[in-house]
């Protein structure tokens, strides 16, 4: 094993992920505002969004259960062919009906303007962490989870900065829509590299034993809850959907709340969230560091509260300068938890259930998730555009008291080890 873990096939992992998050640097910034562009109202807009929301629902149960079955590197092939495809043809077509389609099919769009979920969230998502669980020690996996999603946000900040590329082409006189559509040219050219990058990765046999393969074509119950792990996944899978419908109440349409309530073109929306994500990527590694210090649950719960209370105060802002600057701010400290607490999950879990345990973790917040985007559609335009900030933040703020309550004396092997060491060392009573 390399210096700092970095070995050729995690190389390969971070690589694959941050190229296919460029591409969804812009899409969840420019999706809901190109809808709009086509004659979309907000709560058509938030609808198209649960639906694609939805499909990452179902995807993401079917590749949690055949993940642990048959190859994970041939499976995070298959769909990020299926962004190829849905990036191709909204780049050639503006039809609604094929956009919605489209969306639905490669998670294009799915909870748009938010954190990157379409990118490496559903079943894409399952299969590389549990991959890089599997290649990962212990002692090294919350810096090899942070670093990863060092890159992740990284090129999707990057991405962000592409979103501002139609008002660039539409002043060159081009056609408004064919200037969004080139952005989806784009996506199509990184999904397709996506492809060719995580092809290089080299995977050992599946993990369950041949004959229990049968077991992923007959789906059922058993099929999709982990059952060596399944007290531990099942709280955490409750709890997870509970941040997430919060999270995804202001996330889902917050490039278009931008659009709308301060009149934001997509040139200023995209550096914002290119910014944000920047500095956000930047506190990841500390976030690691902190929980190797005083441990995963606390190092999740310390460096997530101030996000919802920071959410809360955005809608105050009164204008767009000063919510661009909260932004900034709130992203610096929202970001640290989700690579230390993907990282916990796996290390509490047996490794031949790695990507169920996820995949199930998953499908609960997406599920939880795909709501949210029409309620907030609905919130903005029949009651007030700053209801899904505040309901939002109040939810995510009672997660993090819950999360901490429920997982505190829950602790991953390298914690124990720890405290066996410490305990070890202490002078004995005479």
């Amino acid at each position: 094993m390399p210096r700092f873990g970095i070995s050729r096939d995690i190389a390969i992992l971070i690589a694959s992920g941050a190229v296919r998050n460029f591409g969804f640097g812009f899409y969840n910034i420019i999706f809901a505002i190109y809808l709009a562009k086509l004659g979309f109202g907000t709560v058509a807009i938030g609808t198209v969004v649960s639906l694609a929301t939805l499909s990452g629902v179902g995807q993401t149960l079917i590749g949690s259960v055949l993940m642990d079955h048959y190859s994970r590197k041939r499976m995070m092939i298959f769909w990020g062919l299926l962004t190829l495809i849905g990036s191709g043809v909204m780049a050639w077509s503006s039809d609604p009906l094929v956009v919605a389609t489209m969306s639905a099919l490669g998670l294009i769009g799915a909870r748009a303007g938010g954190s990157g979920a379409g990118g490496l969230g559903a079943p894409v998502m399952v299969g590389q962490v549990a991959m890089l669980a599997d290649k990962t020690p212990n002692e090294k996996r919350n810096s090899i989870f942070a670093i990863n999603a060092l890159g992740l946000h990284t090129a999707g900040s990057l991405g962000a900065f592409l979103a501002a590329l139609p008002d660039l082409f539409q002043a060159r006189g081009w056609d408004e829509l064919a200037s969004y559509r080139a952005l989806f040219g784009i996506g199509f050219v990184t999904s397709l590299l996506y492809v060719v990058v995580i092809s290089f990765y080299r995977e050992g046999e599946p993990l369950r034993k041949a004959h229990d393969a049968d077991s992923a074509r007959r789906f059922s119950v058993r099929n999709i809850i982990p059952q060596k792990s399944k007290k531990f996944v099942s709280k955490m899978a409750l709890l997870g959907a509970l941040d997430s419908f919060g999270s995804s109440l202001h996330s889902s349409l917050l490039s278009y709340w931008f659009f709308v309530v301060y009149g934001a073109s997509v040139s200023e929306i995209g550096p914002l969230f290119a910014i944000s994500n920047l500095i956000g990527a930047a506190t990841l590694l500390i976030g690691a560091k902190l929980a190797d210090r005083i441990g995963n649950v606390n190092a999740t719960v310390l460096t997530h509260l101030p996000a919802p209370l920071l959410l809360i105060l955005l809608p105050f802002c009164p204008d767009f300068r000063s919510a661009a600057i909260l932004q900034i701010v709130r992203q610096a400290v929202a970001r640290m938890d989700n690579p230390i607490d993907h990282s916990y999950i796996l290390a509490l879990v047996p490794r031949e259930e790695r990507a169920l345990a996820r995949g199930f973790t998953t499908v609960f917040q997406r599920l939880s998730g795909s709501f949210s985007p029409s309620a907030a559609a609905y919130m903005m335009s029949a009651i007030s555009t700053s209801m899904p900030f505040f309901i939002g933040g109040a939810i995510q703020f009672a997660h993090d008291i819950l999360y901490y309550f429920t997982f505190r004396n829950i602790k991953p092997p390298e914690e124990l080890s720890k405290q066996a060491l410490e305990l070890s060392q202490e002078p004995e009573e005479t």
